[in-house]
């Protein structure tokens, strides 16, 4: 679906709105969202066509706002420079399911917890094995085709793990998991050889280009899951595979695992392959004018010509929560990306 709106200051894809200039202002007007600049009205949205919105700092909302956010279900995430989530606001109607929440934690010890956790693995790996493949289909190449293979040796030997021992269980599917992460990781390096300097994987505090961009698109996938994940009452920050720092949104990144390659991956490693070279302020971050490319990047796989992706994960985050009571088994998807 292509974006309702596409403008300087904010867009709609889906049906999530996105704003991001500071000094904006969100307000209501009757049976419309306004977004006014100090007493400007730029553009008046009808409630009905918004489920979510996301706002980067600097952006502020009136409490009658909240109000009618909170009775029409419509969730906020705020984003901090780089796009990264760091709270929510949500109204009560998706936090009335004590027996899922409970369901949810009691998981974390029993043989579900054990599942999610390879199968979360298990997803990420088999994307990361498709991707590379798709990217040598036509330029074979042999190093990355070693680590293909050995990716997929890793990916068998998870499908046959079985363990009663919640704890070390994880321990040896995490440890699988960043074996298989730094290999990729290498593939991808070759993959950019001649065409980007990439030295590896770094997350918060990157300043090359290639790790800054990739930050950048999974905080815009981070937001996506994090909205579905409090759509179904279920808590972002009871995860089973990554761990439970206090402030870790663990839930949000297991279930981002099966979206990173052919969402984020794919369009950043294409872009850069074709030499394009982002645009860094003075202290090394991306440039608006960069931000929003990326933006496009991953809003066009968002925006399928057949499906919207943004349905895709609130379905799984569905099928999640179903999992936790007994109502299904949780599979990560198996679509075919590429």
């Amino acid at each position: 679906m292509k974006a309702l709106y596409d403008k300087a200051f904010y867009f709609i894809y889906d049906t999530s709105l996105v704003l991001s200039r500071p000094g904006l202002r969100l307000s209501k007007h009757e049976k419309r969202l306004v977004i006014s600049d100090k007493e400007k009205c730029l553009e008046e949205i009808p409630f009905f066509r918004i489920t979510s919105i996301t706002l980067s700092k600097g952006i502020s909302l009136t409490t009658d706002m909240l109000m009618s956010l909170s009775e029409k279900e419509i969730e906020v995430v705020f984003v901090d420079g780089i796009g990264r989530p760091f709270g929510s606001f949500i109204g009560t109607a998706h936090m009335r399911s004590a027996r899922l929440r409970r369901a949810q934690y009691a998981a974390f010890n029993l043989s579900k917890g054990i599942y999610l956790a390879r199968v979360f693995a298990e997803a990420k790996i088999r994307n990361q094995v498709k991707l590379l493949q798709y990217f040598t289909r036509n330029e074979p190449d042999e190093e990355v085709g070693t680590i293909i293979i050995q990716l997929k040796e890793i990916l068998e030997t998870l499908e046959n793990f079985a363990s009663d021992a919640a704890e070390s269980a994880r321990s040896s599917i995490m440890g699988y998991e960043g074996h298989a992460a730094r290999i990729y990781w290498n593939a991808v390096s070759r993959l950019l050889e001649d065409k980007a300097e990439f030295n590896g994987r770094t997350g918060r505090g990157a300043i090359d280009s290639v790790n800054s961009c990739l930050n950048y698109g999974y905080a815009i996938l981070y937001g996506e899951v994090w909205r579905a994940i409090l759509r179904v009452g279920l808590d972002p920050y009871a995860g089973f595979l990554h761990s439970d720092r206090d402030g870790n949104l663990s839930l949000v990144y297991d279930l981002t695992e099966e979206f990173r390659q052919p969402l984020v991956d794919r369009a950043i490693i294409s872009t850069f392959r074709r030499k394009w070279k982002p645009e860094l302020d003075s202290e090394g971050r991306l440039s608006i004018v960069s931000r929003k490319h990326i933006l496009d990047l991953v809003k066009e796989n968002l925006d399928r010509e057949n499906y919207s992706v943004t349905r895709l994960i609130a379905a799984q985050a569905k099928s999640l929560a179903d999992y936790f009571i007994d109502k299904g088994v949780y599979q990560p998807l198996k679509r075919r990306w590429w």
